[in-house]
């Protein structure tokens, strides 16, 4: 077993380049909690980022599944606890509504890194070796 070590710029990069060409080729579309973390994806040059903020997510997870039928989405909620209820309770409802959910990238963010939330994505991944 490899000893645990975080991401280094580079393989943040590629897994970020990854989910790039997943997006251009249509395949997933990303979910996040607020304005300021879609605007750190898009610093990477990341498209189709649907900001979930909102009272009625429900109804808005609804017509995202009639809309994007067949994708993978990647939801980036925060990796704080409120974040991680969140994200379950998304993923559940997705599901439920036959969506797919990408769990790998958000995976490698939450285990690989220290980052808490989403719109920290960019500082984070300049300050790693």
């Amino acid at each position: 077993m490899e000893d645990f070590m975080f991401a280094t710029r580079e393989e943040i990069e590629e897994i970020i380049e990854k989910i790039k060409q997943e997006i251009e080729e249509q395949k997933i579309i990303i979910l996040v909690e607020g304005k300021k973390d879609k605007a750190a994806l898009e610093t990477f040059q990341l498209k189709d980022i649907i900001i979930l903020n909102g009272k009625d997510i429900w109804n808005r997870l609804e017509a995202l599944a009639q809309e994007h039928k067949g994708k993978e989405v990647l939801i980036l909620t925060d990796f704080d606890s409120e974040g991680k209820k969140l994200y379950g309770k998304i993923t559940k409802d997705l599901e439920r509504l036959g969506m797919r959910v990408n769990k790998k990238y958000r995976e490698f963010f939450q285990k690989r890194t220290k980052l808490s939330h989403v719109e920290g994505l960019g500082t984070y991944a300049k300050n790693q070796e």
